[in-house]
């Protein structure tokens, strides 16, 4: 999702040659412009030749007005200072962010080659550069802001759109990424409920055939079951009652052997007082 006007990037070198351009101010206009709209200077050849066959096709129809001064010339210059402009403060913004010279030069910026990049180390190091920075940001810290980038420049602030589209980019990815992780994650889900819920069917239905069978074997073995039953009972009786005689015969044996003892001793008493008796 981009948002803004898309510039192309810019080499090291074309961004030197055309460091020749400088920027236009409203009170000064370029002077290099200037002198290529007043000698008619080929600055767009393709364009140039094929309005100047044109005008040789057509004849004197409109006077001799030069191509430079068209508004289609005026924009092509317009974009290409400015993609010269963000060019240099993107390569600015990266070599800030060393500590010293000899630092940045150990790590080049990916879109330049060496050379490239040392040349613009050299101009970013420059006395001019650096004074013309120090007079900007003065300027700028006196100006009187009026819109909502603050005193930041206009290439600092496409470059800040530039990161903010790029963000967005990624979040709507991430955001397209999570939606179809959820969509995976509900259908996944709706895939679990649904075995569960079969899985619980065979468990209800397997318990309703267990169900059955054992009614269906209580009810075919109720006769046997109740036979059993009243053997197993009459068994349980029969050895109650043969319990019940050993210990009734038990106790009568201990009964009758206590009277046996008592009687016998009686009896040898009487004996012992009979014959003893007689004896003295």
């Amino acid at each position: 999702m981009k948002r803004g006007r898309e510039f192309p990037s810019v080499t090291s070198g074309q961004l030197h040659s055309m460091s020749l351009i400088p920027s236009p101010t409203p009170s000064a206009p370029s002077p290099r412009v200037n002198e290529g709209m007043s000698q008619g200077t080929p600055a767009c050849p393709s364009s140039c030749a094929s309005t100047s066959a044109s005008k040789r096709g057509r004849g004197r129809t409109r006077g001799t007005t030069s191509t430079l001064t068209t508004p289609i010339m005026r924009t092509v210059v317009e974009t290409m200072m400015t993609a010269r402009r963000m060019h240099r403060n993107r390569m600015h913004a990266y070599f800030k962010k060393f500590p010293s010279k000899e630092a940045a030069l150990l790590k080049p910026h990916p879109d330049t080659t060496e050379e490239q990049w040392k040349e613009l180390c050299d101009l970013f190091t420059s006395e001019a550069f650096m004074k013309r920075s120090e007079q900007n940001k003065k300027n700028r810290s006196k100006l009187t802001v009026n819109h909502a980038a603050g005193s930041r420049s206009f290439q600092r602030t496409r470059a800040c759109m530039h990161q903010l589209a790029k963000a967005r980019d990624e979040i709507e990815a991430m955001r397209a990424a999570r939606e179809k992780d959820l969509q995976e994650f509900a259908k996944k889900q709706a895939e679990m409920e649904a075995t569960l819920r079969d899985h619980r069917e065979e468990q209800r239905v397997e318990q309703e055939r267990i169900r059955l069978e054992q009614e269906e074997r209580k009810g075919r073995s109720a006769c046997e079951w109740s036979t059993e039953r009243m053997q197993k009972e009459q068994e349980r009786m029969r050895k109650e009652q043969e319990r019940l005689r050993a210990e009734i015969s038990k106790e009568l044996e201990k009964k009758m052997s206590s009277v046996m003892e008592k009687k016998m001793s009686d009896m040898s008493k009487r004996l012992f007082s009979q014959f003893g008796g007689s004896k003295r």
